[in-house]
């Protein structure tokens, strides 16, 4: 080993080691016999989103609910957005009303309660309103939804229901994003490493490159490839380092590889 490779190595493995040290009570370990896993970087999500207009009483009430959802005063946010939703004829602040609705309740407790009532009125929103902003991303939103539950089979479904609808666009993208996190999920690496490998080549947002790369090179690690782990795990580390740094798993896995690679050059 070169003498600018082992200063490389030496620099990175003393930075590892202090976030490692940082964050050492909580760091994740895979027990032997252990399946699936999930990234600690959080999939990017910009919320719902706005379309539509409106006036009168309809407006000022999605205003104040849109104030107390900033707020994350969730119940309140509830109590205004269901006045948006429920007039009739439909108002044309419906799509949206239904999705900040959907997270307001979502977001409430975080009970399992709450989160099937948030997927019932995405569902709604996908069955009303399914040419609208929001529908788009709905489908891909229900599936974080389940992956947050541990529930990675039905989100898996989800994904790829989404990404048949929304194949070539930035929805799709975050599609196959969570396709990727879910399929790392139920322990499915290959499938994970392909989703991942496709989505590096059409990513267009950063925090997607980011998780893919990540996501990436947990799925090579799992399936014993050290070098092409390592590989991704650097690329993160160099370009995105404070993103890289939330994922203590990945943290400990590129300290090991690094490790181990000095110690084989050390003989």
């Amino acid at each position: 080993m070169t003498y600018s490779r082992l200063a490389t190595v030496q620099l990175i493995l003393c930075l590892l080691w202090g976030h490692l040290h940082l964050a050492q009570a909580n760091a994740p370990t895979v027990e032997a016999g252990e399946t699936g896993e999930v990234p600690d970087i959080p999939l990017p999500d910009e919320g719902p989103r706005l379309e539509g207009h409106a006036e009168g009483v309809e407006a000022l009430a999605f205003q104040e609910g849109l104030n107390a959802y900033r707020r994350e005063a969730w119940s309140q946010a509830r109590r205004f957005f269901e006045k948006v939703t429920t007039p009739q004829p439909p108002s044309l602040l419906a799509p949206s009303g239904l999705a900040f609705l959907a997270e307001a309740t979502i977001r409430e407790n975080g009970s399992n309660t709450n989160r099937l009532e948030g997927i019932n009125l995405y569902k709604t929103l996908l069955r009303d309103y399914p040419a609208s902003a929001n529908a788009h991303r709905a489908m891909w939103r229900m599936g974080d939804v389940y992956l947050e539950q541990g529930w990675y089979q039905e989100a898996h479904s989800m994904y790829a229901r989404a990404l048949a609808a929304e194949s070539k666009t930035a929805d799709g993208q975050r599609a196959l994003l969570g396709s990727g996190y879910a399929s790392l999920g139920l322990g499915r690496w290959a499938d994970a490493v392909q989703a991942f490998q496709d989505l590096r080549k059409l990513a267009t947002q950063d925090p997607i490159h980011i998780a893919a790369t990540v996501g990436l090179a947990h799925a090579f690690y799992r399936q014993h490839r050290p070098a092409d782990a390592r590989a991704m795990f650097h690329t993160a580390y160099r370009r995105w380092p404070r993103a890289f740094r939330l994922d203590r798993r990945a943290l400990q896995r590129f300290a090991e590889i690094e490790m181990g690679l000095r110690h084989a050059a050390l003989g």
